[in-house]
């Protein structure tokens, strides 16, 4: 199957894009899941990178999963309250209000270990409904 053709962005755009970076240097955050923790499905650590976010104003800020861990024990024991696939867009919901309005880009990275996510390489990109 032929591959479809990369997305082209016009040089005015891509300069409207780029023009605060011209004189300072990019800014990323990275960071990693799990953003629980062993106890609680809580995400405490992850509401605390946001206010971080919120904060500094990072040009990308990079999340990579898991965000709903595999072998978290309150998905091992079915603690949860709604499906796999609704409680992992409900925390995306979230990462995208408490990013609102702010200039950073978001980037997530799903995990092998994520139970909402396919575990093949490689890692297809995740999905959420628009509601």
């Amino acid at each position: 199957p032929k591959c479809p053709k990369p997305l082209t962005v016009a040089n005015k755009d891509l300069k409207l894009q780029t023009k605060s970076l011209e004189s300072r240097p990019t800014s990323v955050m990275v960071a990693v899941g799990p953003f629980t923790t062993s106890d609680n499905m809580n995400y405490w650590p992850l509401s605390a990178l946001l206010e971080t976010v919120q904060d500094k104003i990072p040009d990308v800020l990079v999340l990579a999963g898991p965000f709903i861990d595999a072998s978290h024990k309150s998905v091992v024991l079915n603690e949860l309250e709604v499906s796999f696939s609704e409680y992992y867009e409900s925390l995306i919901r979230t990462i995208e209000q408490k990013t609102e309005g702010l200039p950073t880009k978001v980037i997530i990275v799903p995990s092998a270990s994520d139970i909402h996510h396919f575990p093949i390489f490689p890692q297809p990109s995740s999905f959420v409904m628009n509601t």
